[in-house]
């Protein structure tokens, strides 16, 4: 079968078959090619891929893409979609599109059990693609699936109603998801990072209203490797920062999930009114738990019935929280809450150590750090104001210094005990930070 197209060089324009295309050359390389295409659903395909004569999208023209082509999609609704095993390359990647502004959407959409399309768009085993200006709706399972393919960037890349997650990736690297909107409701997760996949950015995005997590992140030892993939069961070098994660969790999970995330930065977020935690750092599937995480300069806003803010659960190494602002609006959770962990010779410990916490501004109804069931604080506990302290004499690797700590109910002598824990930590008094009223967060747009 013949598919025609139009190569984007100047002096050449031909009709060809999809194999033939593959092996035209210039004496500077491969031809760099545009092709515009409508969507899949029915009708016949006897037009050139032009701007004003779109084709089909099909397999045969996927087919044909190679490093530095470009895949215009025109405004539609599209099948689910397999694309499988093309490559551009670091310098020239191939880039597929929907339309510029105000020239309508290109949509993904449908309900398949099909484990070959139950994602609305999938990547298997491709590199260097940019997907861009697109959206998808109603999912079986996936907005968009990124399956053993490398060196990938989602970008505004818009996702509603999936079945579980908006965007899942497994065993692969350099995935960056930038600039984009990903709304529930699904079963599961927002972002969903899997299986020994390394080296992945998560950049400016809008992330809200999933029954799991907002970012879940799970380096599954037992999923084992991949081409590409080492199957070490963590997940390294990531960064999360500029998202606004909004009113995720609640089937449980966190707005941000780290089961096995080494080498992480995590900085900049927005994330309000989390019905699970805000962040939480654990060993569930992974081969070890988070570590060498660097927590900074983000707001986390509690909702009224939070988990903790920060969770730190067989994840201790190195790990580092500096200069956020965390709001704790039920006096049940903690601001940062530091669990026992493994055993060792039959006693529970607080390890792996050093923990890190400093010039950080809590405002807190309950307590600021928990350290297994001790708090460092507890306000909560007026004739034990230094509960949790000799627990942190214990445990000296802990540093928690130069944190400001804004309490609703605790009374100012009992506060001044504290000021001996660290150095210059300082722990005021008041009410004068302007919040919706606990219960009223769902009304509520952050500025």
């Amino acid at each position: 079968m013949n598919t025609w197209c139009y190569l984007n060089k100047p002096g050449w324009k031909a009709s060809v078959t999809a194999a033939s295309i593959a092996t035209l050359l210039l004496t500077d390389g491969l031809i760099a090619a545009e092709y515009w295409v409508r969507p899949n659903l029915g009708g016949d395909d006897h037009r050139l891929c032009l701007e004003d004569s779109p084709c089909k999208l099909s397999a045969d023209v996927l087919a044909l893409l190679a490093a530095g082509d470009q895949l215009h999609l025109k405004s539609g609704i599209y099948s689910p979609t397999l694309i499988e095993g093309i490559h551009g390359a670091a310098d020239a990647p191939i880039v597929i599109s929907g339309p510029k502004a105000h020239a309508g959407q290109a949509i993904f959409s449908g309900q398949t059990t099909d484990t070959s399309t139950r994602d609305l768009l999938e990547l298997k085993q491709c590199s260097n693609i940019i997907v861009r200006d697109v959206g998808m709706r109603a999912a079986f399972r996936s907005g968009i699936r990124v399956n053993n393919s490398h060196n990938v960037t989602l970008k505004r890349i818009n996702v509603s109603s999936a079945g579980k997650w908006a965007v899942f990736s497994n065993h692969s690297n350099f995935l960056s998801v930038v600039d984009s909107t990903l709304k529930g409701p699904t079963s599961q997760h927002g972002i969903y990072l899997s299986n020994s996949g390394d080296n992945a950015t998560l950049l400016n995005n809008h992330i809200s209203g999933f029954a799991g997590s907002g970012i879940h992140v799970n380096g599954d030892l037992s999923m084992g490797g991949a081409p590409g993939v080492v199957a070490d069961g963590v997940i390294s070098n990531l960064v999360i920062a500029g998202n606004w994660i909004d009113r995720n969790g609640k089937s449980g999970g966190a707005a941000i999930n780290l089961d096995g995330a080494l080498n992480t930065v995590i900085s900049n977020n927005l994330i309000t009114s989390p019905y699970g935690a805000g962040v939480a750092l654990f060993r569930g599937d992974a081969a070890r738990g988070s570590n060498w995480v660097d927590i900074h300069n983000n707001l986390i806003v509690g909702a009224a019935q939070s988990r903790d803010l920060l969770i730190f659960n067989q994840s201790g190494t190195d790990n580092t929280v500096q200069n956020n602002i965390l709001i704790v609006r039920d006096a049940s959770v903690h601001a940062i809450n530091v669990h026992k962990n493994e055993k060792k010779n039959g006693r529970s410990t607080y390890g792996p150590l050093p923990f890190t916490s400093s010039d950080n501004f809590y405002w807190v109804e309950g307590s600021l750090i928990e350290l297994g069931n001790n708090s460092l604080s507890a306000p909560r506990v007026a004739n034990h104001p230094l509960l949790g302290l000799r627990k942190l004499k214990e445990h000296p690797q802990i540093s928690v210094t130069e944190n400001l700590g804004y309490f609703l109910s605790t009374q100012l002598a009992e506060l001044v005990k504290l000021k001996g824990i660290g150095s210059a930590n300082s722990y005021l008094n008041g009410d004068r930070i302007n919040l919706p009223a606990p219960g009223q967060e769902d009304t509520q747009t952050p500025k």
